[in-house]
């Protein structure tokens, strides 16, 4: 089995260059029935088993991104921006995020950002809907 690496080098260019890959520098490579780990001072046998246990760990850290707030944060604003909304409506939805995770310091200066933003609007020819 070939393999190759894909290497992006920093030049002036950002050229990006490929070579082909030795089984003992590749860093997890499944032959037969264990998969070898390329270690830089010794080569090590890595048993099916604890590669799964590394598969299981990657799955909880996934896991835990996807319970994280900001996750939910950005997983709504895709949604929301899937829907191709306008302007008016993208910094509306700016305002009630920062609004919610307290972004202005108080109530008064979350109202008068508000406020602001809604002048901005009609400065510009966005009336709300």
């Amino acid at each position: 089995m070939r393999e190759i690496a894909v290497s992006e080098e920093s030049s002036a260019r950002g050229s990006i260059k490929a070579r082909e890959v030795v089984p003992s520098e590749h860093p997890i490579c499944i032959s037969g029935e264990k998969a070898v780990k390329a270690d830089k001072k010794s080569a090590k046998d890595v048993t099916p088993r604890q590669f799964g246990k590394a598969v299981k760990a990657e799955r909880k850290r996934i896991q835990r991104i996807r319970a994280r707030a900001s996750y939910s944060l950005f997983s709504q604003f895709y949604d929301f921006l899937k829907a191709e909304p306008g302007i008016p409506d993208i910094l509306r939805k700016f305002h009630e995020v920062l609004d919610a995770r307290h972004g202005f310091g108080s109530q008064t200066n979350a109202a008068y950002a508000a406020e602001s933003l809604e002048w901005v609007l009609r400065d510009n020819g966005e009336v709300r809907p």
